[in-house]
């Protein structure tokens, strides 16, 4: 086995251990490490056409697809390409890359083959992972880089000439050179970029997102029953958050609202400046962004879930009821007594984690409300129209509990209304009660309101809530898309048994959910996956958000995004450098260069080579850059100046000898074997 093809195979082992480790498939590293090593030594040599090769390589794509769509498939969190696909390319490169050991014959491997490794490294990277996890990918990055100079400093044969072996130590002195600073740089660069991914991450993602308006949701103090119906209606197709998350995030609160007043939402709650924790929980150990709490809870935590935010929503951050935890790159945030979260100068960070408490740690019973703020979940608007009053008391006549209330409430909807994005509310009429007594059809904002005032009347605390619905599920990007299409509204209700239980009013037809098309199309998942990454080339090469982002990129460094970057944008350079190294190395030129003369030639090479040292011994050497006929001219002008006439007639007869070696070296080949005839059996010149 070859140096070259020892780095080969180290590189293809570091490749599936860190893809069998950020993957959870040992199994699989397993069978591709042992392909790798019977392939490496060359012992199986197959040789294919290229047609079959490339037969090959598409049979065994499309195989892996098969199984890729048929089988489940993991998903690591902050992969580049943040969903299973990742798996699935870095799967599929790294069988390539093994059977490129059996399939070539040449010493050499082809020189896209690290290149593959390469983008099995970016697929498999887990750049959100902290601790111990980070370490250990950041390490095989390391190692990946280093065997990647290795791969191309050992793909060549050595120079033989005993002429170049001052270029040999430099080729050797240079490849180190390559190996250490791409180790150092790497190390380095990993480490400093890693400690402040964070802050640059927000940068990047506004970078990549370009600045948005502000969402028309109700994220402001105040909120009417037509806001939600404004957002569905404009853009709606247009993509606000995407979360990350195993389980389906469902509902995602943006706001809450607990006065009403003439049919509009307001808000009395005034949320407080709150500091991050100084022990994260276990999930956040070691991670450099802020951790919040926003709940109580007891025991351990839930799932996270990761939330890029893609629009301007005024400085809200989303999270789901229940949300014990809030990770971001930010100082502080504000959280209210409604668990609510924004930033408090309504900066909208371009990512977040929220951390969704565990079912085994929710306090049971619930402690009980703040007496104030229990106070307000109740007030309902003065002189209520007597009909509402008269509808309150029959629904909830013979219910003696919150959770019988609460299902009143909502199948009294369900069976007595139909939903209409839009409602026309005859003039002089107070809207609410206009819905509540003449049953028109409606929207959620609508809905949920009733439902609020109903229960409110029932001695329910409640609060009305606006905000998202992930429904949408990206099967190609293994995502969540939260489109404006998914605002809704909503209603939270306090149950001393259970605590704060989500009341969804709206009739079925009105709460957001995947339309047939959209959850039977592979190709619609595809091509919005695709659409998101022209849109994200497209922002990312505006030079108008590239300044904004230099400007917030001063003085910190490191990204999920920006990570991947830079660290790619340092692989080009070194790639592109050893990619030199090789085209002037490669082995049409080393062959041509080490090409053996015809046999004339060398004869005349050994006759220069007797008359240079003859002369050389004399005290007259011809340096590295002197021609021939510059070395003759020196030797004549020697002649000239030499008093000795003997010693001046040799020098003579020096020169002309190098004249016509000159034109007989590089002339025809008759004058070639002249001359080396002539000057075969004569004694070499020489001055004495």
């Amino acid at each position: 086995m070859t140096w070259h093809r020892l780095a080969a195979l180290l590189l293809v082992a570091v490749e599936a251990g860190v893809t069998g480790y950020e993957f959870e498939r040992p199994a699989f590293a397993a069978l591709v490490l042992l392909l790798a090593a019977a392939g490496a030594p060359g012992w199986v040599r197959l040789r294919l056409r290229p047609r079959i090769r490339v037969l090959y390589a598409l049979t065994l794509g499309a195989a892996l697809a098969l199984r890729w769509w048929l089988l489940p498939r993991p998903s690591v969190t902050g992969s580049v390409l943040d969903s299973g696909l990742g798996y699935g390319v870095a799967q599929y490169l790294l069988l390539l890359q093994a059977s490129l050991l059996f399939l070539r014959a040449e010493t050499s491997l082809p020189p896209y083959f690290p290149l593959l490794g390469a983008i099995v490294m970016v697929c498999t990277g887990d750049l959100i992972a902290e601790g111990v996890r980070r370490q250990l990918f950041l390490a095989g990055s390391v190692a990946f880089a280093c065997l990647f100079a290795a791969f191309f400093a050992t793909s060549q044969p050595r120079l033989r000439a005993p002429a170049r072996k001052t270029r040999r130590l430099g080729a050797r002195l240079s490849g180190f050179a390559v190996l250490l600073g791409t180790f150092g740089g790497t190390a380095g660069g990993s480490w400093l970029l890693g400690t402040y991914k964070d802050a640059l991450n927000d940068a990047f993602n506004r970078l990549a997102t370009g600045s948005g308006r502000a969402l028309e949701v109700g994220f402001t103090t105040q909120g009417d029953l037509n806001s939600i119906q404004r957002i569905k209606t404009t853009n709606g197709d247009a993509t606000a958050l995407r979360v990350r998350a195993r389980a389906n995030p469902g509902y995602l609160r943006g706001k809450t609202y607990d006065r009403l007043a003439r049919s509009r939402w307001s808000s009395t709650i005034s949320p407080a400046i709150t500091v991050p924790l100084s022990a994260p929980p276990t999930p956040y150990q070691g991670t450099t962004m802020r951790v919040f709490p926003v709940s109580p809870g007891t025991g351990g935590v839930g799932e996270n879930a990761g939330v890029t935010t893609l629009v301007d929503t005024s400085g809200v951050l989303f999270t789901g009821l229940g949300s014990r935890f809030v990770a971001a790159g930010m100082s502080r945030l504000r959280v209210g007594v409604d668990q609510t979260v924004r930033s408090p100068d309504s900066t909208t960070p371009s990512y977040y984690e929220l951390t969704l408490a565990a079912a085994a740690s929710m306090p049971r019973p619930p402690p009980p409300l703040d007496p104030e703020y229990r106070q307000a979940l109740l007030s309902v608007p003065p002189l209520l129209d007597p009909g509402v009053l008269d509808l309150a008391a029959r629904l909830f006549a013979d219910k003696r509990t919150t959770a019988a209330k609460i299902s009143a409430v909502v199948r009294y909807f369900r069976d007595n209304y139909r939903y209409h994005l839009g409602l026309r509310v005859p003039r002089g009429k107070d809207p609410l009660t206009y819905f509540l007594l003449e049953r028109p059809p409606a929207h959620c904002e609508y809905f949920a309101s009733g439902a609020a005032l109903l229960l409110r009347l029932g001695g329910v605390p409640c609060r009305y809530v606006s905000g998202f619905v992930a429904v949408d599920r990206n099967l190609v990007g293994d995502y969540w898309n939260v489109r404006n299409k998914d605002a809704h509204a909503w209603v939270e209700a306090f149950d001393e048994k259970r605590g704060w239980v989500t009341v969804e009013a709206t009739v079925a037809e009105g709460v957001p959910s995947p339309s047939e098309e959209e959850r039977a199309s592979v190709l619609s998942h595809l091509w919005d996956y695709v659409k998101e990454a022209v849109r994200r080339v497209r922002a990312a090469l505006d030079p108008r958000a590239l300044l904004r982002a230099l400007g917030r990129w001063v003085g910190v460094a490191g990204a999920v995004g920006a990570f991947r970057a830079l660290i790619l944008a340092a692989g080009v350079l070194v790639i592109g450098r050893l990619l030199l190294l090789w085209m002037r190395r490669r082995p049409g030129r080393r062959i041509r260069r080490s090409r053996r003369p015809p046999p004339q030639v060398e004869r005349l090479q050994r006759l220069r080579q007797r008359a240079d040292r003859r002369l050389r011994a004399a005290g007259f050497t011809r340096g590295p850059g002197e021609t021939l006929h510059q070395f003759a001219a020196r030797l004549e002008l020697a002649a000239r100046e030499d008093p000795d006439l003997a010693r001046a007639a040799r020098l003579h007869h020096a020169a002309g000898w190098y004249v016509s070696y000159a034109l007989a070296r590089y002339g025809s080949r008759a004058a070639q074997k002249e001359f080396a005839a002539r000057h075969a059996d004569a004694a070499p010149i020489g001055v004495r």
